[in-house]
């Protein structure tokens, strides 16, 4: 019966019925305890993700290392819990998310190394920021953001345009 529940949260989250998702996530972890139902890694998945959504980023992040945990082949979890970390400007955490995913997988993908540009650049470190704007502009050399980012990253490395960086 509790399975209604844990079907019911996974289907608001993926029409955006976020409040909704919460509401029956937590009736399922609820009951879950009383009725001895198994709890698995998306259970836990899509309870970080809901509380994510709304608005519970610190709690959300305990969810998702829970569920990479059960589940060591959700390593996409990693970039969610990198992008929280930027969400939460918690660079430094962001970073080793993606360096994790990295680790696990030998590859990142043009968002990660996006987002991970990002954290550096937050964070002022503008030589690594770089290197990640760059190889997103190798990874997808049509996505005009990869360009921008790398040029502001590169008036941060020659202020003074002294060498032309930035065009």
């Amino acid at each position: 019966k509790n399975f209604v529940n844990r079907l019911l949260a996974y289907s608001m989250y993926e029409t955006g019925d976020y409040p909704n998702g919460s509401i029956y996530i937590n009736r399922f972890f609820n009951r879950a305890v009383l009725e001895n139902t198994k709890i698995i890694a998306s259970d836990f998945e899509y309870r970080g993700k809901l509380l994510s959504k709304t608005g519970k980023d610190s709690l959300a992040i305990i969810d998702l290392e829970q569920a990479l945990k059960m589940d060591t082949s959700k390593v996409d979890l990693l970039s969610e819990m990198g992008a929280i970390y930027l969400k939460m400007k918690s660079y430094d955490n962001a970073i080793n998310s993606y360096d994790r995913k990295l680790k696990a997988t030998g590859k990142l993908n043009a968002n990660d190394y996006f987002a991970k540009g990002r954290a550096y650049y937050f964070k002022k470190d503008f030589i690594n920021a770089d290197t990640c704007f760059g190889t997103v502009i190798k990874v997808q050399p049509a996505l005009p953001i990869g360009y921008l980012w790398r040029a502001k990253t590169s008036v941060q490395l020659d202020p003074d345009s002294k060498l032309g960086l930035a065009k």
